[in-house]
């Protein structure tokens, strides 16, 4: 919704805010952005940042109905390749449907009754201050690879245990390399069990992992990006890749998993793409999940990657260059801009 917001006020559009939830306390950066543009009424035409499972609750702080004699644009994420039939009933109460990814749209196309636009997500990274590598403990002389996660947000589709592996195989590749691999978690309340399973995975590693496990503003967590060499993410989904996208807005070289919404913004000449093979999601890895595959990305090949990072610096920062350049001609806050206000011009057009 922020970079939303962000993307139509950068092409001279004034967006009002409704908050749905109105629970969430946000820091003071982001109060002082966006405290002015509260309102508590829909308009002609209204954009809902929600996902299939939170409309009927959501709905109801505005009396469990959508707005009538009004145009209502819903903007879902998703992360895996069939959208789920319950959801997408809830998705039919709207009069569209915008994709954040091709990857999305090719999930709601054959269960969404409704249009169904492509409307790429807006990506910068804008720094109120700046952090340095000791405010977050990482050694200042290693080439730093970054990873980061949310375990409410299902740790098997994140796949740390895939990164760990092939920081292993780096390490074994280049013993005597001053490298360090930095995890930064999130939501470990939620899953204690989980989070001492991912420190008795690197304990073996634990001169040379840095384990971020706090709550951290927006500027914070954008500085920690900037902070590393290098982010890895060999996700078995996503449905857009934030945290790729900013990585590589950031000039930051990605080794990925070639699979799902992320392929919209990079390929073999703006990141490190690693092959995958296709895995059954397994029971209780990701929610309506039966009957459904992921990618499992080859870690072999990441380590290479990473051990060509090390190895070369210079190849990095020339990756890293190429990927900034993409994610600002593809999803920086003025293009998207001009893509949401192309078409909310032809929708108030018609209304």
């Amino acid at each position: 919704m922020r970079c939303t917001f962000r993307a139509l006020r950068s092409v001279a559009v004034r967006p009002r805010v409704l908050d749905l939830y109105r629970v969430h306390r946000p820091d003071a950066d982001v109060k002082d952005e966006f405290e002015p543009f509260l309102d508590n009424r829909p308009g002609k035409i209204n954009l809902f940042h929600l996902n299939g499972d939170e409309i009927e609750q959501a709905l109801g702080a505005i009396g469990s109905s959508l707005p009538k004699d009004a145009y209502n644009v819903v903007y879902p994420a998703w992360e895996l390749s069939k959208y789920p039939s319950t959801w997408a009933e809830q998705l039919n109460r709207f009069d569209e449907v915008w994709a954040p990814t091709g990857f999305i749209l090719d999930a709601l196309r054959p269960v969404v009754s409704k249009p169904v636009v492509h409307m790429p997500l807006a990506c910068e990274v804008v720094l109120s201050s700046f952090r340095s590598r000791r405010y977050f403990g990482i050694p200042e002389s290693s080439y730093a690879f970054l990873f980061f996660f949310d375990f409410r947000s299902f740790s098997a589709r994140k796949n740390p245990t895939a990164v760990i592996r092939a920081f292993e195989e780096l390490r074994r590749a280049r013993p005597t390399s001053d490298v360090c691999l930095v995890i930064k978690t999130h939501g470990s309340q939620a899953a204690p069990e989980a989070l001492a399973a991912l420190k008795e995975a690197v304990a073996a590693q634990r001169d040379r992992v840095v384990l971020i496990d706090q709550a951290m503003t927006d500027n914070e967590t954008k500085n920690l990006v900037r902070c590393c060499d290098a982010f890895v993410s060999l996700h078995r989904s996503e449905g857009f890749g934030r945290g790729l996208a900013e990585a590589m807005y950031l000039g930051k070289p990605v080794v990925a998993t070639a699979y799902s919404g992320n392929m919209d913004f990079m390929d073999s000449h703006t990141a490190f793409l690693v092959g995958y093979d296709l895995v059954p999601v397994k029971a209780g890895e990701y929610p309506h999940g039966d009957g459904q595959e992921w990618a499992d990305a080859h870690v072999p090949e990441a380590a290479r990657h990473m051990i060509a990072l090390v190895d070369q610096p210079g190849l990095g920062r020339e990756v890293g260059s190429r990927a900034a350049r993409r994610i600002r001609d593809f999803c920086g806050y003025r293009v998207a801009g001009i893509r949401y206000r192309d078409r909310l011009d032809s929708l108030a057009a018609a209304l």
